[in-house]
């Protein structure tokens, strides 16, 4: 068989239109033997569908002798060194390379463009005898000695990628591959990358630096000049390039930022955001004059207008927080009502407390009193107070009966006739009371209301607000959607142990990986089965009878007696749920893991049921969402129509991004050799040597750097006067305003399946099918790949193949775990203001993913390194002449073409290498040799060095004169 790849076709045959006429074409470009030998043929499954102006296509010939693997493969390349082209695979020669020859299937809409796909063509002859020895051109026999001598098996085979790193490849050194080749895919490389126009525009340029880079090359002695005259011309190479335009050029735009916003100036953000606080405020005022004025009317006559509700998305620091609520009150809006806040927990409900009595608590010092506060922070059972006592003597009794599906309120604290023995001098109850105003003499006209209560998300999906006076707003600070999607994991024997037709058919179809929707439609079971057959479960079950004026201890004795409900009933409902609203086959909030790691228990086969809950809050109390990263789309799944007011601020800071690894934590904390780790620690003590840095990583990476243990790490920790913190704990942090640095370490990227069931349980009602991603060959799921660009401030295009979703949904969620954390990292320094010492502030971003935040210095992580580890090498003296650094660095560099390309990794890598010797300062010193009239070369000095001259003669073994330059640090 013979594998033909994506060839050029005359302009007289369409592979659409005429598929024989493909076909015969395509055995006209192979040698003569093979024109009149009989053949079948087959159109490979990309044929026409994309691009009917290529060939690809695979020919199957009968020999008349059997030839081995690696003859043909060695053929194959002296056939395409022949033609100068690549009309064979020579990867199909290898006895463990698969072969995939079935037809497409072409689903749904789609149809196949071809009419035929595969023939057969009679010719003279049944077999042929192949011929080995194709002649070669004169000018391109040393490429193929070179083949078979053995110093290189790179032709048309090697796995570098990329312009610079092919041509690296260049020359006739030791693992070199000649000449030809890496020009040839090189070039590719190029037109592939830039697209038809800027290859155009560039063509000159092109030539002239391969050219520098040919004479740059190591030659071989037995080397004809003759043949390296030809890869010189313009000849070959514009008919080199004119051929990769043929083959991969295509008018390719430049990337455009994927978070392509256009950030403002504090000043124009804060008159934006004191604007959406005044609407909204304005908005809710005559809301609530309008619901006086309808409640002394007769219900009947009522306009039910909508709650007002508004989401703001601006980045950490320009004061959401403390605008909204001061604002808001002292605007009158809301009367005598109370206001609810809402944050991610209560380590941020304290800090939060502290900005909020600032503004609210009310002054009494003039008569001699106590502030009064304003403040209250709700906390839960389980929560302590300030002198360290619970506040709910029985929360252990207490999160047993929620785990039973009981309300703790009636079970414990209050049934309506008997409440608990602890009630009057509970904490947790003391909370849901006012504190009494003071009885001081001359303070009767102070205004103590309205209340600001604190509250963590959970509650805007608990009943916790029911016993609370109904408020006149309620504010939600930062992402609070995990809180709202229930996850319930169901081991499978607990499913097997229902012996029911219903539970034997989701059984079946979970191991069968069958649509399990469409299972049940099948089998004709109904949403009202399903919830039947739950009900019938719960009664089944020993409901546990517990009341406020039982004893403790009894209390205590029942709850030990009853038994865990069933988590059958869970899933039973939420396939009820789909069944009546969706016509969907596949369920989105069931799916099955067959290897679940319950603890220490191990792995078994489980079932995860991820469903979104509903808002407690109260439909007509206004709303205002506050979050950084607000996700429209996600915010709509809980409270829809919200209209979302954007106000992107330009953060003060120079940001330094590396684009070319993703500090994963299997690349850092997996890595028996930990190189990366290393040179992590190193990085991270150098910024440190310049500023207060915070450094933020996976929990992984954090203990890997500071050697904590697992389970013993605070939430900020510290490893070389650096302070750290993992994502996940970040926000509300509100103690690095004042820092110099923030580095980011890799990106908090969640595995698929957990991805995925977030997105089936937040979108359980969506009509339209989740693209739930399959398992690949090693059981894993992979996500897809999609070039992104990065915001540059100097409006450049740059770009990345970055790791996505292919469902839009799931997406939405990664982005929120992914890239807004990270974001969430940087803005712990508040970069939308200068701290109070005015420093320039810097982000380190080590990790390609492009985010929502402009980027100064976009640089490689091994280029960093390379010229890092050579300026260690040449002391404080590094000269940017490649014949001199070659000499200076002869084992790190290599050869020519490696310092050539060094030379010019070092123009772009100096002023990160500056940051980190500040304390001396870098200059450049212009130089060249003692008596020469040529242009003068660069060398980066250390302003340590007492004689950088001397060192430079040393260097290249002759004198210098040199002439200094500008200090590199001003630069």
């Amino acid at each position: 068989m013979i594998d033909i790849d994506k060839i050029p076709t005359p302009e007289n045959i369409n592979v659409v239109e005429s598929p024989l006429e493909a076909a015969q074409y395509a055995i006209s470009q192979l040698p003569v033997e093979f024109h009149q030998a009989s053949c079948h043929w087959q159109l490979s499954s990309s044929a026409g569908v994309k691009d009917s102006s290529t060939l690809s296509i695979h020919l199957w010939f009968w020999l008349d002798n059997p030839i081995t693997s690696f003859d043909l493969r060695e053929w194959s390349k002296r056939v395409n060194l022949s033609t100068a082209q690549k009309i064979i695979d020579p990867a199909l020669y290898n006895p463990v390379q698969p072969h995939y020859t079935s037809a497409p299937l072409f689903t749904g809409e789609l149809e196949d463009p071809l009419s035929q796909r595969s023939g057969l063509i009679r010719g003279e002859m049944d077999s042929l005898s192949l011929a080995l020895d194709i002649e070669i051109p004169e000018e391109l026999q040393p490429e193929i000695a070179r083949a078979y001598t053995g110093e290189t098996s790179h032709t048309f085979s090697s796995s570098t990628h990329g312009f610079e790193n092919i041509l690296d490849e260049m020359g006739d050194h030791q693992g070199g591959d000649g000449f030809y080749n890496p020009l040839l895919r090189s070039t590719a490389s190029f037109v592939a990358t830039k697209g038809i126009e800027e290859t155009e525009t560039q063509r000159e340029g092109l030539k002239a630096y391969l050219r520098e880079r040919i004479d740059g090359t190591e030659q071989s002695p037995a080397r004809d000049r003759s043949s390296i005259d030809q890869y010189r011309s313009d000849q070959f190479m514009d008919s080199m390039i004119n051929g990769a335009i043929e083959k991969f050029g295509e008018s390719k735009p430049p990337t455009p930022p994927y978070f392509d916003t256009a950030p403002i100036p504090i000043e124009e953000a804060e008159e934006k955001l004191q604007e959406a606080i005044y609407k909204f405020t304005e908005a809710t005022f005559f809301y609530w004059q309008e619901k006086r004025r309808e409640n002394r009317l007769d219900p009947s006559t009522w306009c039910i207008t909508p709650a007002p509700t508004l989401a703001i998305r601006a980045a950490a620091g320009i004061g959401k927080t403390t605008q909204i609520i001061s604002k808001s009150i002292r605007s009158g809006a809301f009367g005598e009502g109370d206001i609810e806040f809402y944050v991610p927990s209560h380590t941020l409900s304290e800090e939060l407390e502290e900005k909020l009595r600032e503004e609210l608590d009310i002054d009494l010092s003039d008569i001699g009193a106590e502030d009064y506060t304003r403040v209250r922070i709700i906390k839960g059972r389980d929560q302590a107070d300030q002198d360290g006592v619970v506040l709910c003597l029985k929360s252990t009794e207490a999160t047993q009966i929620a785990q039973l599906g009981l309300s703790v309120r009636k079970s414990l604290c209050d049934d309506g006739e008997q409440r608990c023995e602890f009630y009057s001098e509970c904490g947790y109850q003391a909370q849901f009371h006012p504190s009494p105003k003071p009885e001081e003499d001359g303070i009767e006209w102070v205004d103590f209301n309205p209340a600001v209560r604190v509250l963590a998300h959970n509650h805007l999906f608990l009943h916790t607000r029911d016993t609370l006076p109904e408020p006149r707003m309620i504010v939600v600070d930062e992402s609070f959607y995990q809180r709202g999607i229930e996850k319930i994991i169901l081991p499978i024997s607990e499913l097997i142990s229902i012996r029911s037709e219903i539970t034997n058919a989701i059984f079946n179809a979970l191991y069968d990986g069958y649509p399990l929707l469409l299972k049940l439609r099948e089998r004709g079971i109904t949403p009202t089965q399903l919830y039947d057959k739950a009900n019938e479960i719960q009664e089944r079950e020993q409901l546990v009878t517990v009341n406020p004026s039982m004893p403790h201890a009894q209390q205590v004795q029942r709850l030990s007696e009853a038994g865990r409900p069933s988590r059958v009933t869970h899933l039973l409902k939420a396939l009820g749920d789909e069944l009546a609203i969706t016509d969907r086959d596949q369920s989105h909030c069931v799916q099955f893991n067959e290897n679940h790691l319950f603890g220490a228990r191990g792995i078994q086969p489980a079932v995860i049921i991820n469903q979104r809950k509903e808002l407690t809050i109260p439909s007509h109390i206004p709303m205002i969402f506050i979050d950084a990263d607000l996700n429209p789309n996600i915010l709509h799944q809980f409270k829809p129509h919200t209209p979302v007011v954007k106000i992107p601020v330009e953060r003060q800071a120079e940001v330094i991004q590396f684009s070319d690894l993703t500090f994963s934590k299997n690349a850092l904390v997996n890595n028996e050799e930990q190189v990366l780790l290393e040179q992590t620690k190193e990085f991270i003590n150098n910024v440190s040597a310049t500023g207060q840095t915070l450094v933020v990583s996976s929990l992984a990476v954090r203990r890997a750097i500071t050697g904590e243990q697992r389970g013993q790490h605070p939430r900020v920790g510290e490893y070389n006067g650096v302070s750290m913190v993992h994502f996940g704990m970040l926000r509300g942090l509100d103690a690095f305003k004042e820092y110099d640095n923030v580095i980011i370490v890799g990106r908090e990227q969640p595995p698929v399946e957990s991805l995925e069931e977030l997105t089936g349980g937040l979108w359980w009602d969506d009509s339209a099918p989740i693209n739930f991603q399959s398992a690949n060959e090693s059981g894993g799921i992979s996500l897809i790949n999609e070039k992104r660009g990065y915001r540059m401030r100097d409006g450049s295009s740059e770009s990345v193949q970055t790791q996505v979703h292919p469902d839009h949904r799931a997406q939405q969620i990664l982005e929120q775990i992914r890239e807004s954390e990270s974001t969430q990292a940087i803005d712990r320094l508040r970069l939308v203001r200068p701290n109070e010492r005015e420093s320039n502030r810097r982000v380190f971003v080590l990790s390609n993913v492009p985010l929502d935040i402009t980027v100064d210095h976009l640089v490689g992580w091994k280029e960093y390194q390379r010229i890092l580890e050579i300026w260690k090498i040449c002391d404080g003296v590094m000269p940017t002449k490649p014949e001199h650094l070659l000499l200076a660095a002869p084992d790190l560099v290599g050869s020519l073409g490696s310092a050539k390309r060094y030379a010019r990794d070092i123009k772009k890598i100096m002023f990160l290498i500056s940051y980190f010797v500040r304390d001396m300062g870098i200059f450049k010193v212009r130089y060249r040799p003692a008596n020469s009239n040529g242009r003068m070369s660069v060398a980066y000095v250390s302003s340590g060095r007492i004689d950088p001259k001397r060192v430079l003669e040393r260097v290249i073994g002759e004198e210098v004169e040199t002439e200094e330059g500008r200090d590199q640090s001003e630069e």
